[in-house]
């Protein structure tokens, strides 16, 4: 909560010129010279362009393709699956990543289905011990490994880069207390807002 307003501070302080909320219709990379949808004109050293997530899922929809994969898209194109990890209306096709669904994938706060690594690797680790209990004979989907977001929210956590020597941690408040005694031990200063 309130990441927002903390990175735009710091990057105050170094003297970031930074735009957000604007549709960048034109940037010329030779140049860098940026124009926004609004009008502005600005010249830009680093320009991170924060779309949101994208699924890269057309080729899915190839006539040749088996039309069970673009019944299993949701409306953003993303692939449902089961909590298993096995793409609906497949047994033996999974997924896991940013292709999937938002609720395959942990939320912070107000940001529901926040594509991270964590989610990620969670969702190979499902996939992997779900291939092996298929391949020992396990056919039944309850019987199988099952993603649970309400067990890994608690854990989850995002690092935003704020230079060379700060760095904003967000995470649940028992995550931020243990890395804060961590790396207190380390003699790094590790502070957490009173909320």
């Amino acid at each position: 909560r309130g990441a927002h307003e903390k990175v735009c501070a710091v990057w105050d302080e170094m003297g970031v010129d930074w735009h957000v909320n604007e549709e960048i219709v034109r940037c010329d990379e030779l140049s860098d010279v940026c124009t926004t949808k609004s009008g502005k004109v600005f010249k830009a050293e680093k320009v991170y362009i924060c779309s949101g997530p994208t699924a890269n899922t057309g080729f899915l929809y190839d006539s040749q393709t088996d039309s069970r994969f673009s019944a299993a898209m949701d409306r953003r194109n993303f692939l449902k699956t089961h909590k298993t990890g096995q793409v609906k209306g497949f047994d033996n096709v999974f997924c896991g990543g940013d292709m999937v669904s938002d609720e395959m994938h942990i939320s912070f706060g107000s940001h529901a289905g926040e594509r991270t690594a964590q989610s990620a690797s969670r969702h190979g680790a499902v996939i992997a011990r779900n291939i092996i209990r298929m391949v020992a004979g396990e056919t039944t989907r309850e019987k199988l490994v099952q993603w649970d977001t309400s067990k890994n929210v608690g854990e989850a956590f995002a690092l935003v880069s704020l230079g060379k020597t700060r760095t904003l941690f967000c995470a649940g408040r028992d995550l931020g207390l243990k890395m804060q005694q961590m790396y207190r031990g380390f003699g790094v200063n590790f502070d957490l807002p009173a909320d």
